[in-house]
């Protein structure tokens, strides 16, 4: 399980990176935002385990 967070934690970091790239070149798109990034990450937090524990149930 700890490799899966470490996964969740670079997929959060290139999408930060991606959002410091976008900012740089002056291309905003209002729901790309910090915000949006801590919830999508907060998601797989929570989705990534359920879909371990749902595949080793079968």
């Amino acid at each position: 399980m700890d490799k899966a967070k470490q996964y969740v934690a670079m997929i959060g970091g290139a999408l930060g990176a991606l959002l410091l790239f976008f900012q740089s070149v002056g291309y905003q798109v209002e729901w790309f935002n910090e915000n949006t990034i801590n919830s999508f990450i907060n998601f797989l937090t929570a989705a990534v385990p359920l879909g371990f524990a749902l595949y080793l149930s079968i």
